[in-house]
């Protein structure tokens, strides 16, 4: 059964071992403007790079705005899929509840998440609003959260 599952994986790897290629001058499928556009702009990154480079880039990448952002996101999921995963299984036992029970329990808020899903991008679709529902992420994941307490 391993085998199976990793058969797609290892035939994409010699695909890409083959296909791609170390640098765009050996590139095949770029045109030629194609190839100088990106051997430019992948010259420039590496000068601008060599220029900045030092001892405290680390310390500054850490400190930057998106690195925070996309670490409070994934906190944020992770505390959420914590919470269903272990916290909310020990609190619903504590009423009482079979092992089935907890189990249906437990995935309704997953099974409610994903019909909103669907329902929300096929209003997004509809209304052609797509940036608007992007926005409305943010307090709808909050307001989840004070559902809960």
């Amino acid at each position: 059964m391993f085998v199976l599952e990793a058969l797609p994986a290892l035939v994409l790897g010699v695909v890409v071992l083959f296909f791609l290629t170390d640098r765009p001058a050996k590139a095949k499928w770029l045109t030629d403007q194609e190839r100088a556009w990106l051997e430019n702009t992948m010259h420039a990154e590496e000068l601008a790079r060599a220029a900045k480079q030092s001892h405290s880039s680390a310390w500054r990448g850490l400190a930057d705005i998106r690195v925070l952002a996309l670490a409070l996101v994934y906190f944020g999921t992770s505390a959420g899929l914590y919470t269903l995963g272990i916290w909310s299984p020990q609190i619903i036992r504590s009423f009482g509840a079979s092992s089935l029970e907890i189990g249906f329990l437990n995935a309704f808020p997953a099974v409610i998440g994903v019909i909103a899903m669907i329902l929300w991008a096929r209003h997004s679709d509809r209304t052609k609003r797509a940036q608007l529902a992007r926005h409305w992420r943010l307090p709808a994941g909050g307001g989840r959260t004070d559902i809960r307490r």
